[in-house]
């Protein structure tokens, strides 16, 4: 029985940008969430899931909300949940307005059978 991983990407505040996180082993998505770090976000703030690709994994999660609140995808899209390792994760943030987006997205799952 494979035991469950979790993969953290931190993403630091900016402007729009893409944090990718290289994986060792592929993953089958099984949960997504994020913890807001380093102070409150603000308005057109929000930060996706995806695989290398850039196909969205999970839904836009909302970084409106203040220090070291847990916000959890609510959607997986079970087409894009099977990621290889070449692949990859990332994580895509948006930030109109040059809020505080600091964040750490956290994603767990189970190693797939092969790479």
């Amino acid at each position: 029985m494979s035991k469950r991983v979790v993969y953290q990407i931190d993403v630091v505040s900016g402007p729009t940008a893409i944090t990718s996180l290289t994986i060792l082993h592929g993953i089958v998505v099984l949960d997504c969430w994020l913890v807001k770090t380093t102070g409150a976000g603000g308005p057109n703030t929000s930060v996706q899931l995806q695989d290398g690709n850039g196909n969205n994994i999970s839904e836009l999660m909302d970084l409106n909300i203040a220090d070291e609140v847990l916000t959890s995808a609510s959607i997986l899209d079970d087409a894009f949940t099977t990621v290889n390792a070449a692949e990859g994760l990332q994580a895509s943030m948006v930030n109109v307005g040059g809020a505080n987006t600091a964040c750490s997205v956290l994603v767990a799952g189970f190693p797939t059978p092969t790479p």
